[in-house]
């Protein structure tokens, strides 16, 4: 997949929470609350998550400045132990608003694709153990990209906050662009030199100090298009992205069943 598409979503999520602060005096390191994320997210049998945030592109030339933003919202139901998800996907351009609603599955390594138009659903599909099914897995599951951003990050812990009467810790998370970029494993960053398009980059985390599971996370990142030659007219190209994570119901079971329409 698309290195810059990928990254849209490291993530999109949620929900507006009133959040306190509070100052930890817990005697734990930032890289051990790494240490019992990573295991934590290997545990997890199944897990929900929702994204919800804004994109906006914003492209220079000799016409003047011309930007569009864009806003994404995801429900999804992850089958982490079987490899199945759900995702229901809506987007809308706010100058237009024109909106778009998008359903996904993935099962038995079978992408399933359904585009709404008019009220009616159209699938396609395609089966990813011909290309990649581990990226298309990872790039999908929010939880595993998480846990990848995470191994090639370092973490700061910064002050605890309480979410609806529950403590979290809360980390800065800051990736090591140039070592992930030339990882054998793309699926974070794909391409050399990912560290020059990368302009800002905000990354936080809220975890659970009983369980360590991830709960909030929330992404600001700014991106130079033009690194990657996409508009060759512009004298800027940027992408800034808004985006939260949200996730919850962690080893619940869930049933992910294709739509019988899909199946034809």
């Amino acid at each position: 997949m698309n290195g810059w598409k990928m990254m849209v979503g490291i993530i999109f999520i949620a929900a507006i929470i009133v959040i306190s602060g509070c100052t930890s005096t817990e005697n734990i390191t930032a890289e051990k609350i790494k240490s019992n994320i990573l295991q934590a997210i290997k545990n997890v049998s199944s897990y929900k998550y929702s994204t919800e945030g804004t994109i906006t592109m914003s492209i220079t030339n000799a016409s003047g400045v011309n930007t569009t933003e864009t806003t994404i919202i995801q429900l999804s139901e992850v089958d982490v132990t079987n490899k199945k998800l759900k995702i229901d996907q809506t987007s809308t351009e706010t100058k237009t608003s024109t909106t778009q609603h998008i359903l996904y599955y993935l099962v038995n390594k079978i992408l399933y694709t359904g585009t709404e138009t008019n009220g009616q659903i159209t699938w396609t599909h395609i089966n990813t153990s011909l290309t990649d099914s581990e990226q298309t897995w990872m790039a999908l599951s929010q939880l595993e990209r998480q846990m990848l951003i995470l191994e090639n990050a370092s973490v700061e812990q910064l002050a605890d906050d309480v979410i609806e009467g529950v403590s979290y810790y809360v980390l800065n998370i800051t990736l090591n662009l140039s070592a992930s970029s030339s990882s054998s494993d793309n699926t974070v960053l794909p391409v050399d030199g990912f560290a020059d398009m990368m302009k800002e980059m905000d990354i936080k985390y809220w975890i659970d100090k009983d369980t360590y599971q991830l709960k909030k996370a929330t992404l600001k990142v700014t991106m130079d298009l033009n690194w990657m030659g996409m508009f060759q007219d512009a004298t800027s190209a940027l992408s800034i992205q808004d985006i939260t994570l949200l996730c919850y119901d962690y080893d619940i079971p869930v049933t992910i069943d294709v739509p019988p329409d899909a199946l034809q």
